[in-house]
């Protein structure tokens, strides 16, 4: 007698759409595991320090698996619970999409470019090209939010937030340019121990321009002291994303200061 072929349980079945999902999908699905987990665990309320830490984490997954609106979430909850290391977080994520959309228009215009030269060959003459609007768009909205939330994570007294947001009114961003705000900021940076608030500040300082600059607090600042540094600003990601005269350090230059 012919023995029956025995269907495989359901949870095996499940096992390997699982594992396929993982394959298929990769650092979203864990992500997505990750996510359900904290949110059954913290969510509605996130009561504990330890709950706003592994949502502010959850904010850093996302970003690594290339989701800005995810992490966005993760660290909207947090920073309006008072994290202010996610408002800094939060503030960068409004900075890249920023970058974004000004990195679109100008592909945009390009492609714009081109067809309007192979059409203008054959004495056709469509619309014109507005490049000044893409590249004069100091108060975008999201510069405006990254802004805005660098300043609440200032206003608290996270120095990494202090210094990223002198560095938008130094290059007017997210508002008119103000330079003796920016400079105010990276000296508070600089005064709370961050490394990059003080380089920030002895950059923008060099040229003696700006009367925030004559002050004997500069006075020694121009060599870097390490026991002058706040060590929790040094933590990934938030050393990599504190920008030093509008850029984030290179890794190699992470690794000597740190």
């Amino acid at each position: 007698m012919r023995r029956r072929k025995r269907k495989s349980p359901r949870f095996i079945r499940l096992a390997i759409f699982v594992v396929l999902l993982a394959y298929f999908f990769g650092g979203w699905f864990m992500a997505w595991v990750a996510e359900k987990k904290l949110e059954i665990d913290c969510l509605p309320d996130l009561p504990t320090q330890e709950c706003l830490t592994r949502a502010r984490a959850m904010g850093h997954v996302w970003v690594q698996a290339d989701y800005l609106g995810n992490a966005q979430r993760w660290y909207g909850i947090a920073g309006e619970r008072g994290d202010t290391a996610s408002m800094f977080h939060m503030g960068w994520t409004y900075e890249r999409q920023a970058e974004a959309d000004f990195n679109w228009k100008i592909t945009v215009l390009g492609w714009q470019d081109q067809i309007a030269r192979m059409l203008e060959e054959y004495g056709i003459r469509v619309f014109e090209t507005r490049r000044e609007d893409a590249e004069s768009d100091p108060l975008n909205s999201h510069y405006q939010q990254a802004l805005a939330w660098y300043k609440k994570s200032a206003e608290l007294g996270f120095a990494p937030g202090m210094n990223n947001l002198g560095q938008l009114y130094f290059h007017g961003l997210g508002s008119p340019q103000d330079e003796t705000e920016a400079l105010r900021w990276h000296l508070a940076a600089a005064m709370a121990g961050n490394p990059i608030g003080q380089a920030n500040l002895i950059i923008t300082c060099g040229d003696g321009r700006y009367s925030p600059c004559d002050t004997d607090i500069l006075e020694g600042m121009e060599t870097w002291h390490p026991d002058r540094c706040a060590e929790a600003d040094l933590i990934q990601p938030i050393f990599e994303r504190t920008l030093l005269f509008g850029n984030p350090l290179p890794p190699q230059e992470i690794a000597q200061v740190r």
